[in-house]
């Protein structure tokens, strides 16, 4: 696959392949390309390696819904609806601990959620993060401002004299800025129902 974009390399490398492997071809060029072997794909292993992703991906997502710091690791609750998956998941725990920053992770088919928690769902499973003592909710949660943002913008976007007297490039930044701060307050408002 290689070959077209870099010829050379790739003509060297294999001339150092057939050191090892005889039967290759004399040259990649003239090579048939490989096909894959079908006895060689599991499917089962499939479905487990994605579920380990998208629960990763889940708790990146809750992480980033209420602005946690990258390196702070939090503790998370996953109800599972079976017990394969509770033990798949507690096999690849090393992963959720590396690459979604999880301090402790429990699982279990039947973990309620928590007061001060938000979730997500992936496939047939619930992700919880609980909120209690990683973020000052008051602080976090900057409705005032936002809405007052929000109204300001509104109020220049409806005002006939400024959509005549300013020009396109800036109107166009004013209604992008209004679909921001608007996304940002809705999901603030989302958040906040989950804290609730």
């Amino acid at each position: 696959m290689l070959q077209p974009v870099m010829p050379f390399i790739c003509e060297e490398i294999w001339q150092i392949l057939r050191d090892f492997f005889p039967d290759l071809e004399e040259s990649v060029i003239i090579a048939v390309f490989p096909k894959p072997d079908n006895s060689l794909i599991d499917k089962k292993i499939d479905e487990e390696m994605l579920l380990i992703q998208e629960t990763i991906t889940a708790i990146r997502n809750l992480r980033k819904q209420v602005n946690l710091a990258p390196g702070l690791e939090v503790d998370v609750l996953i109800k599972v609806s079976e017990k394969t998956q509770k033990e798949l998941l507690k096999s690849y725990l090393g992963y959720l601990q590396k690459l979604a920053k999880v301090k402790n992770a429990r699982i279990g088919i039947d973990i309620e959620k928590p007061e001060s928690t938000i979730a997500e769902v992936v496939q047939n499973i619930e992700v919880y993060l609980p909120l209690k003592g990683l973020i000052d909710v008051e602080e976090e949660i900057q409705m005032e401002k936002l809405e007052k943002e929000l109204q300001k913008i509104t109020g220049e976007l409806i005002n006939d004299k400024f959509l005549e007297k300013a020009p396109e490039s800036i109107i166009k930044k004013e209604r992008e800025k209004h679909e921001e701060v608007k996304t940002k307050l809705d999901k603030t408002k989302e958040i906040l129902r989950g804290l609730l």
